[in-house]
């Protein structure tokens, strides 16, 4: 009998432990997870400084990117466009002296320089002493210093054409030519006559060289080429040998006059 007792009293303790443990296991499981909650946590906060110094970097490295970006557009702001026309007096390897009305220049042959000539790129090679050039680039505002960057090379005078305008009466002419005998300096100058002289009468109505005659009065407006072995002084004196080309031919009184 005591030993039937001991047996259930063993089976009671058994049963007992067993209803226990899924208890003791949920505290367990709850306990783990706050720990591993807590640490990730902490993990969290202390990640939190490091995440704040990366992203204060970012922004100063953009800040830092627009700051130059608006200096720069300030600093072209601060430039204008200048362009200027000489002649080669000089060549070297580091820059070229122009001459024109203004006097001499040295402009620095840099390696961003784009040199054109005949509308094609060309070289340093092509820069020689005589040749005319055109020369366009940027100077700052208020400043000396200009920064050439397109040199149009040409074989060609760039020098502007003297302009003419005389009255005169006809002493010769045909049909590539006039000659006038120029009221006050009493010379004698010589057009030539081409497709783009345009002759008219007092009334601006068009003429042609059969309608011209012998001391009829008229006025002629033209420009002469430019000899490169005269000065400035001698191509613009109307008296010189350059060939001049008459542009329009105005007579001042028609034929029944």
């Amino acid at each position: 009998m005591q030993k039937n007792h001991l047996k259930t009293l063993a089976f009671f303790i058994l049963l007992s432990s067993l209803l226990c443990l899924p208890l003791a296991n949920s505290k367990l499981t709850r306990a783990l997870a706050q720990e591993e909650s807590e640490e990730t946590s902490e993990e969290t906060t202390e990640a939190s400084p490091s995440a704040t110094e990366s992203l204060k970097e970012r922004i100063e490295k953009v800040v830092e990117e627009k700051k130059e970006a608006v200096q720069e557009q300030i600093q072209e702001l601060s430039f204008v466009k200048k362009g200027m026309i000489g002649q080669i007096e000089r060549v070297s390897e580091e820059a070229i002296t122009i001459s024109n009305k203004s006097g001499t220049q040295v402009i620095p042959l840099t390696d961003n320089l784009d040199l054109v000539m005949d509308d094609e790129t060309a070289s340093v090679d092509d820069l020689a002493v005589d040749s005319w050039v055109t020369i366009l680039g940027l100077q700052q505002e208020n400043k000396d210093d200009f920064e050439p960057i397109r040199v149009l090379i040409s074989e060609k005078t760039l020098r502007p054409r003297p302009q003419l305008v005389s009255i005169g009466a006809i002493t010769e002419f045909d049909d590539d030519e006039v000659t006038i005998l120029a009221r006050g300096s009493e010379e004698e100058l010589t057009f030539e006559i081409d497709k783009n002289t345009v002759i008219t009468d007092p009334e601006a109505a068009k003429l042609t060289t059969d309608d011209l005659f012998e001391q009829m009065q008229c006025l002629v407006v033209g420009y002469k080429e430019v000899d490169e072995d005269e000065s400035d002084e001698a191509n613009e004196a109307e008296n010189s040998s350059s060939t001049k080309h008459a542009l329009i031919i105005r007579a001042l009184v028609t034929a029944e006059e």
